[in-house]
């Protein structure tokens, strides 16, 4: 330890084998007890760090999968850090596939980590169902 009583370890998790492909979600515990010497006194400390494979996670609030020609689609994308935080002021890529049609927007999300969105269904000749996919986070 350091004289203001911190330490600092590097804990190497290439041991664990996590990829992306494995898609992993534990959490490290670190439990640390310190002796002072003189007194005897004891002090006992748990930390918990999550780990994840999620740097970001970008989801798609009041979604529906239904639309009408014509009349604008409009929803909401949420961005959140791999911690929960919300990510303010980021631009997100935003696709949505119809039929065989691929269309991509990009939005920039506010101080709540949340991006409005308003899609022209004009060019989507017939009703039928959309497939609002996010796509892609430039951080």
């Amino acid at each position: 330890m350091n004289r203001d009583c911190c330490l600092a370890t590097v804990v190497d998790t290439e041991v664990y084998n996590l990829t992306l492909q494995n898609s992993y979600q534990f959490s490290l515990d670190a439990v640390a007890s310190l002796e002072e010497s003189g007194t005897g006194l004891e002090f006992n400390a748990t930390q918990s760090c999550r780990v994840t494979s999620s740097i970001t996670t970008l989801q798609v609030l009041d979604n529906n999968i239904y639309y009408l020609p014509g009349v604008p689609y409009h929803g909401r994308l949420k961005l959140s850090s791999a911690t929960g935080m919300p990510l303010k002021n980021t631009e997100v890529f935003f696709t949505v596939y119809h039929r065989s049609k691929m269309q991509t927007e990009t939005y920039l999300t506010d101080d709540t980590g949340v991006a409005s969105f308003t899609l022209d269904t004009s060019p989507w000749k017939d009703s039928g169902k959309v497939s609002p996919q996010p796509c892609q986070v430039d951080i």
